[in-house]
């Protein structure tokens, strides 16, 4: 009898992670590793924003003349503008907001008016004012500026002529 070659024959090793099977348990666990993060970024990036106010806010107001007005339109509601002395506020007056340098930061127009005999009430807004100032200096054509603190330019303003 012959012995049976020793190098033909080899005993079943015993079956491991070989250098392929390693590599991708590594990536797998590296792309979870990763989805993780970007997940927690974009929750915190969310929540951040959320809760931040809009850099910029909107001045809403109206003006009242009393005097020296003039209307027109239909019988149901009459369009107003001032004339003589108060001939330059109407709609399409420009309406601007400034810092407390007296650096301009925005201006609007007055839109809408609606009166008759008992006086006219002009509507405007100025949009994109920029938050953060000391104060807002708002002035409707040349009728010289009226100061307000951000809270106060926020919370509507109302001006009265004549």
């Amino acid at each position: 009898m012959t012995e049976p070659n020793a190098s033909a024959v080899q005993p079943d090793s015993p079956a491991g992670p070989t250098s392929t099977s390693c590599r991708t348990i590594v990536v797998a666990v590296g792309a979870v590793a990763l989805a993780v993060i970007a997940s927690v970024v974009v929750v915190a990036v969310m929540a951040f924003t959320a809760n931040r106010e809009p850099e910029t806010f909107e001045v809403l107001g109206a003006i009242t003349l009393e005097d020296s007005i003039t209307t027109y339109g239909l019988p149901d509601g009459f369009e107003c503008a001032g004339k003589g002395g108060y001939k330059d506020i109407g709609p399409g007056t420009a309406v601007t907001v400034a810092d407390e340098t007296g650096t301009l930061l925005a201006k609007g127009v007055i839109a809408t008016s609606y009166g008759g005999s008992n006086g006219c009430w002009l509507d405007f807004t100025v949009s994109g004012v920029p938050r953060g100032k000391a104060f807002y200096k708002v002035e409707v054509s040349h009728r010289g500026e009226l100061t307000y603190t951000e809270s106060e330019a926020q919370s509507g303003l109302v001006f009265s002529l004549g």
